[in-house]
């Protein structure tokens, strides 16, 4: 397995493409930064207030499942365009454990996506002169949300499998998949922003994006900085356990489908 990973991002290092991505997520945390600093977040929390927005509201809820739909293209029909899978499989190499080694990439490199992100974010603040404090756990939340987003991408992986109409659709289709995830939390931003109570009932607040967005606020608080948190906004927030779960339920469900799909492809 290990192997099978190296020899996959070994391709991978030729797709140009990755490396525009890779500069995008070191340049865009970089006017973030400068206007969370500029717009009330003060020297003191703009740091904060960039990392909230890059890895639970705009940057790596958005940019995340577009990569993985991007990666399953690259990763899952080249071979079978160019009729080199079959090559593969004559090693032999079983196409359950081939697939399962292309989803790991996709983990791998939307967890680098999202450190890069982070990164670069806190290469901004300092060299904008703002605070910086908890680099400890806003690491971990960044490398949780990695995971987390390539988790919730794996449907857009299974459609891009499925439905395998080329490039361009693919990358059409996983860029219509993250801007709905996107729009699941900016409904609830919208609605906290103008002072609605939360209805604890309404389906859309239980949905894996918006938990992820709920639960980094309270993961990247200090034992202080809870103190001067509201009862209800307690209430609000979600444990790293529900998160996760929920996530993994995401994985149990298209996990299977994906294996399912690659195997009945013919080589």
């Amino acid at each position: 397995m290990v192997e099978l990973i190296r020899c996959e991002f070994c391709k991978l290092k030729r797709r140009r493409v990755l490396w525009l991505l890779a500069f995008a997520a070191c340049l865009f945390p970089v006017p973030v930064v400068l206007l969370s600093g500029s717009s009330g977040g003060g020297v003191e929390g703009a740091f904060e207030t960039a990392s909230l927005i890059l890895l639970s509201w705009i940057g790596v809820p958005l940019m995340v499942p577009f990569l993985a739909g991007l990666l399953a293209a690259l990763l899952f029909c080249t071979e079978q365009d160019n009729g080199t899978l079959k090559n593969l499989y004559t090693i032999p190499v079983r196409p359950a454990v081939l697939a399962l080694a292309k989803v790991a990439v996709i983990f791998l490199l939307a967890v680098v996506f999202t450190l890069l992100t982070f990164l670069a974010a806190l290469a901004a603040a300092v060299g904008f002169g703002f605070s910086v404090a908890g680099l400890a756990r806003k690491l971990a939340a960044a490398v949780l949300a990695g995971l987390f987003y390539a988790a919730l991408s794996l449907p857009a992986v299974f459609l891009v499998l499925w439905l395998r109409r080329g490039m361009l659709l693919s990358v059409l289709l996983s860029g219509v998949y993250a801007v709905v995830l996107e729009t699941m939390v900016w409904r609830e931003v919208y609605a906290i922003s103008n002072g609605r109570t939360p209805d604890w009932a309404d389906p859309s607040l239980w949905t894996p994006p918006v938990l992820i967005f709920r639960w980094y606020p309270g993961f990247v608080s200090s034992v202080a900085d809870t103190a001067e948190i509201t009862a209800q906004d307690l209430f609000f927030l979600v444990p790293t356990w529900q998160v996760a779960t929920a996530c993994a339920a995401v994985t149990a469900l298209c996990l299977p489908l994906i294996l399912w799909v690659w195997k009945r492809r013919e080589v």
